[in-house]
């Protein structure tokens, strides 16, 4: 029997991609950044009114940076640092990332592939966001044809809600699969996930199937296609 895999984010129950197969992601830290600005300011905010102010402003931009993590960085997923972490993630929110009790989401990310198989081995590209050495979260999508791109995965540690990672790490997905040749990028969530589906017709997508039986919504984002 086929897999059936959906790609969540879970800070704010934001889900992705409904899927017949299987897969995942990076790190950052704004901490020190922040602290060192505030120091590299503080010298030169008396040198003159305008670098006082210039000093103020970029102290209250850098400091809303770190509250909100909008200047986070999405990097690649690496096996050493980051496969317990995403295996933890997944297994503490399989509800809100897959329909299939028995799915293994360690052979997923050793194999880079859907069904956690040979098959298909190496196409999921896998990206993480990490703080002060904490996972924040995943994603994980692939070219499903060569015009359409399937985000699987995208998940969200509830500690970290509120900081837009999960939007951050969607817009990484979405950009890398138009990269790629993607005219149409797919996801799917939970019908009873109310913000995943705000965040993702907030980004652009809109839903074109809906599967009550497996209680799961579909989306697609194709800013350049027009929908019947």
């Amino acid at each position: 029997m086929k897999m059936r895999i959906l790609a969540s984010i879970m800070g704010m129950g934001l889900v992705g991609a409904l899927s017949q197969q299987n897969v995942l992601a990076g790190n950052f830290d704004t901490h020190e950044q922040h602290a060192q600005s505030r120091q590299n300011t503080s010298t030169s905010v008396w040198r003159s009114p305008l670098s006082a102010l210039a000093a103020v402003a970029s102290n209250a931009y850098l400091t809303y940076c770190y509250y909100t993590g909008i200047d986070a960085n999405v990097v690649s997923f690496d096996d050493a640092r980051d496969m317990q972490d995403v295996v933890d993630l997944f297994n503490a929110n399989r509800y809100w990332l897959t329909l299939d009790p028995t799915c293994s989401i360690e052979n997923i990310l050793a194999f880079r592939s859907v069904d956690g198989t040979q098959n298909g081995a190496g196409e999921l590209h896998i990206k993480v966001v990490r703080e002060r050495g904490n996972l924040i979260g995943f994603a994980a999508y692939r070219m499903k044809s060569s015009a359409v791109g399937e985000i699987i995965f995208l998940a969200i540690n509830p500690v970290y809600r509120g900081k837009r990672y999960g939007e951050k790490l969607l817009a990484d997905a979405v950009q890398e699969l138009q990269e790629r040749g993607a005219q149409i990028v797919e996801l799917a969530t939970r019908i009873n996930n109310d913000a995943a589906q705000k965040l993702y017709i907030r980004f652009g997508f809109k839903q074109y199937a809906c599967n009550y039986h497996y209680g799961i919504v579909s989306f697609q984002y194709a800013p350049l296609v027009e929908f019947a």
